[in-house]
């Protein structure tokens, strides 16, 4: 078994770079064939196993273009394309939208990383040391996290890119999340799927075994990131950035944001914000579409967890989990199941206070827009704290028909 403080690092440097999990190769499964699966099975761990991750993908992909639905074909291709989420053209457009340089995932980070500090001491890995790694120029330095943010809008104003425009560039990647999606559905598809990922492939201890229970996490995750990139691209938030700096770009003006984002169309110290108010929808039916996909996604992570509390193992999952928490995600999956498949209030039993129930239906099937509220803004601002407070009677208000707590 792998140290489990190694394969939380891999899990937080793949999160970093690309959002979601992992996979390797094994003995064939089902599925149809588009060439020779034994021969690009052993051929693809080889290349796995030698780090080359770029030549697997195009060893597995290829199969898959060529008409196979092979769950290890599959898998393989997913993993690759996965770990190489961050080389694509539309992660490229968000790291220039906010003026970063690409990264080289196979050797920035699989080599000069993982190689580096988990073959020796990885507790001496720090992030803000390597600094031609994508957004040192905002995480280094000692700046508090007002400081770090006005840098980033600093870098979108820089770019010309309004709040908007950012989302629209990370809602291009569904398109490619839909891919890694289907790509499981292949490996969904056989229930005798098992794939052997090489140590050589992230420099663990020993090879990592995925199973089929893994791969109802894997896709838990990519379905639970196309409703998440759907919900939040849903929304307009109401924010001019090249309006709420300082003059000299360090900080953030909190009375302009709070007359920006609750819509107000005043002018404050010559600057005149717009009369759009934050979550407000832009697409309402990129939340309305997303009920089904959202309940598979609880779906497969409730299931998941249930088998893990019934005899499954995984060298992904729950590794660091006590048998009480694991059984807690499987009590809180399942009433957010049951909360997303059908209208009604569940309650959530775990949360503290435990009077606290949801109804994900509604909100998929009819989300909430704050121009359907009109008791109050969403946010105060505190002229002797200089800080932006949230309106909590708006809220309420705001999510009456969802959540009650």
């Amino acid at each position: 078994m792998v140290q489990n403080k190694t394969l939380q690092l891999i899990i937080i440097f793949i999160l970093m770079f690309s959002f979601t999990a992992c996979g390797g190769s094994s003995s064939g499964g089902g599925g149809t064939e588009g060439g020779d699966v034994s021969a690009a099975l052993t051929q693809g761990e080889a290349e796995l196993d030698a780090g080359d991750i770029s030549d697997a993908q195009t060893t597995y992909c290829d199969e898959i273009t060529a008409g196979s639905t092979d769950a290890q074909i599959a898998f393989g291709c997913f993993l690759t394309k996965f770990i190489l989420l961050a080389e694509t053209s539309d992660v490229l457009a968000l790291f220039t939208a906010v003026d970063q340089d690409p990264i080289d995932i196979e050797t920035d980070i699989l080599t000069d990383i993982l190689d580096e500090y988990f073959s020796a001491d990885y507790y001496n890995f720090v992030y803000t040391e390597h600094t031609d790694f994508p957004f040192n120029d905002i995480l280094s330095g000692s700046y508090n996290v007002e400081e770090k943010l006005a840098r980033i809008i600093n870098e979108l104003v820089g770019t010309d890119t309004s709040v908007n425009e950012f989302i629209d560039l990370i809602y291009e990647l569904v398109d490619d999340f839909e891919e890694l999606e289907t790509l499981l559905g292949y490996v969904i598809d056989d229930e005798t799927f098992t794939f052997t990922i090489p140590d050589g492939t992230f420099y663990t201890e020993t090879d990592l075994e995925a199973t089929y229970n893994d791969a109802r996490f894997f896709m838990a995750s990519i379905k639970a990131t196309i409703v998440g990139i759907n919900v939040m691209a849903a929304y307009d938030y109401g924010v001019d950035i090249s309006k709420i700096l300082s003059d000299d770009g360090t900080e953030i003006d909190y009375e302009i944001l709070v007359a920006d984002l609750n819509g107000t169309g005043e002018t404050i110290r010559d600057v005149t914000v717009d009369t759009v108010a934050c979550l407000t929808f832009r697409d309402e039916t990129l939340i309305t579409s997303m009920q089904e996909t959202a309940e598979e996604a609880l779906m497969y992570a409730y299931r998941g967890f249930y088998y893990l509390n019934n005899g499954e193992t995984s060298d992904f999952i729950g590794t660091s989990l006590n048998s009480e928490t694991l059984e807690d995600m499987e009590t809180l999956l399942g009433e957010l199941y049951t909360s997303v498949k059908s209208e009604g209030m569940v309650q959530l039993t775990l949360l503290d206070p435990s009077t606290v129930e949801v109804d994900l239906y509604t909100f998929f099937t009819n989300p909430p827009s704050s121009a359907d509220i009109t008791s109050s803004d969403p946010f105060d601002y505190d002229d002797e704290e200089d800080k932006i407070q949230i309106v909590e009677a708006y809220y309420r208000d705001f999510l009456e028909d969802i959540a009650d707590f």
